[in-house]
């Protein structure tokens, strides 16, 4: 999972996904998975990476696997939605319901040259 954020543009929002998606990840912990992999990209340092991955809006939590992108999320989550939608894509869970209705995407990460 890559965090996009932006620490000029909405911090409060940045903070208030961040400190949801920390304790998201500490449910997948408490359960006794092992935690997706996550990184922070700041979009006023890594412009050419935000450019890529093409994000417009702050902050953005990208879920990917295998080389693709499976999702983007732009709106803050509650911890436990974000932790219901980690466990369907990374640990085969059912489909949670702030999930239907929403297209998904399968395409390639980009690279950067």
């Amino acid at each position: 999972m890559v965090l996009v954020h932006n620490r000029y543009k909405r911090p409060k929002e940045n903070e208030k996904f961040r400190e949801e998606l920390d304790k998201a990840i500490q449910v997948i912990w408490n359960c006794g998975l092992p935690s997706p992999r996550c990184v922070a990209v700041d979009a006023v340092v890594e412009t050419d990476l935000v450019s890529a991955l093409q994000v417009s809006v702050f902050p953005e939590i990208i879920f990917t696997k295998a080389g693709k992108i499976l999702y983007r999320e732009k709106g803050i989550r509650t911890a436990d939605e974000l932790s219901k939608i980690m466990a369907f894509f990374y640990y085969g869970a059912a489909k949670p319901p702030c999930l239907n209705g929403v297209d998904y995407s399968q395409e390639q990460i980009p690279s950067v040259d």
